[in-house]
């Protein structure tokens, strides 16, 4: 996975071609900073749930872009239901 900020994200892998997607609208960016660390954890976290591939993807996308709402890479709080809820989820 390579993200790209308000661009989004490539994803690609064994049998599944490198791809776009698109990241979830911010609801509000003060610094972005430690995003691609969250967009990590938000991954890892939903690959340990057993979520598919396309839900961890997106969960993780939301991570990343809720991150972005508080200054400094580890400030920001949210619950998997906010980041849930942002990639459309809930």
């Amino acid at each position: 996975t390579l993200t790209d900020a308000a661009h989004g994200y490539v994803f690609g892998g064994p049998g599944i071609p490198a791809a776009m997607r698109r990241a979830p609208i911010a609801p509000k960016v003060v610094d972005a900073t430690g995003a691609g660390d969250a967009f990590r954890a938000g991954m890892l976290y939903a690959l340990d749930q057993g979520w598919s591939i396309d839900d961890a993807l997106a969960f993780a996308a939301a991570c990343g872009a809720l991150k972005c709402g508080a200054l400094g890479g580890s400030s920001a709080k949210f619950t998997v239901g906010d980041a849930r809820a942002l990639a459309g989820q809930a």
